[in-house]
Order: structure tokens, then sequence, then C-alpha cells
């Protein structure tokens, strides 16, 4: 009987599954219903669907998009899952020539997988995945980090307009002392000696006087 080496990381891949759903080709009972594997493969499938559609959002709050729309996530997990049946099928179809020991361009049907997929070597996905998905993780982290300093080193938003009321009274005071120079300087045309008040309302002593006048 011709026994075929698989990669290791697809013999690893089956290790996981068998793990997580159960390795129950061989061992079912000859007795067992006919429809409990149809219902198995039902539930193993929706749980890779959940599991897939988890990891499509967690790539895109990575991305920014933290409320990721519904239909959107849909798409998207609708794409990465027709890729990745796409390589499933990639890599059934050459393992099966390494089995029938069909002449391949690579030793290994997974990196041959990769090449058709545009990764050239296992080597290329690691720097890939160190230069821009780790790399990428630790530039958003100690940003985070900086903005979060940044903020709690801020001072309260009841300090700055504190500040901005003070400007403006500030304000308000030069243009009341030009005012009341101005007002001096109309006293001494118009011979009017008579003080402001505290509040500036020289004109209405003027007025006054004049009523008095007549």
């Amino acid at each position: 009987m011709l026994k075929s080496k698989m990669d290791p990381i697809v013999e690893k891949t089956l290790e996981l599954r068998k793990c997580m759903y159960g390795d129950d080709e061989g061992k079912r009972s000859k007795k067992g219903k006919k429809g409990d594997s149809k219902v198995k493969t039902e539930a193993a499938v929706d749980s890779i669907q959940d599991s897939l559609s988890n990891s499509v959002r967690t790539l895109a709050q990575f991305f920014g998009f933290h409320d990721i729309d519904a239909s959107a996530l849909s798409s998207l997990t609708s794409v990465v899952s027709h890729k990745l049946e796409s390589i499933s099928r990639q890599l059934a179809i050459l393992e099966r020539r390494k089995a029938d020991r069909l002449p391949q361009l690579y030793s290994s049907p997974l990196l041959h997988v990769l090449s058709l997929n545009g990764i050239p070597s296992y080597q290329s996905l690691g720097v890939y995945y160190e230069r821009r998905i780790r790399a990428t993780y630790e530039q958003v982290k100690t940003r985070a980090a900086q903005f979060t300093k940044k903020k709690a080193l801020a001072p309260p938003k009841r300090r700055a307009s504190k500040r901005v009321e003070e400007k403006e009274e500030e304000e308000e005071e030069e243009e009341e002392k030009e005012y009341l120079q101005f007002l001096g300087v109309a006293d001494v045309v118009t011979g009017d000696s008579g003080d402001c008040d505290e509040n500036g309302n020289a004109p209405k002593k003027r007025m006054k006087r004049a009523g008095k006048a007549k």
C-alpha cells in the first residue's frame, strides 16, 4: 500500500481539526443513524463559518473599522471563504499529485500553493507577518499609548474655558479704559469736567446737566 507523506503544516492542521471537532471517521458505529454524520458536518461547517466571521471582524477592527456593518462583514467573510476554498482545492490537487508520484514544481504541495498565491516561501510569509502585521500592531499600540498619555497630561476643558473667559474679560477692560479715555477727551473739548461713574456713564450725567440748564 502506497503511503504519502503530507506536508507537516497540513498534518498539524488535520490534528488541530481532530482536536476541535473529534475524529469520527473510522470510529463511527455502524448502528448509528444515517443523519448523525450530516448533522455533525453541518455543525462543524457552522462553527467554521462563525470562526471565519469572527476572524474577519477582528481584522476589520485591527484596521480601524470598529463598528463594521453586518452586510459589509458578510461580504468580506464571503470573499475570504471563497479564497480559502480555492486554496484548499489547490492543495488537495497537489497532494493527490504527490501521492500519485506525478512531477511537481515544488517538493512541498503547500509551498506550491503559497507560490500560486503570491507567497514565494515560508520565510517570506514570516517576514510579511513580522514587518506588516506585527510592526503595524506595535505602531498602533505605541501611538495609542502616546495619545492616552497626552490626554492625561492635558488640562481639563474647564481650565481652558476659564483662560478664554479671563482673556475676554481683559479685552473688555481694555475697551472700557479706551472708552473712558475717550470720554475724558470729550469732556475737555466740551468743557465738562464731571467725573464718570464706575460704569462709565458720563453721557447720562451730561444729559442731566443739559436738562438742568434748560
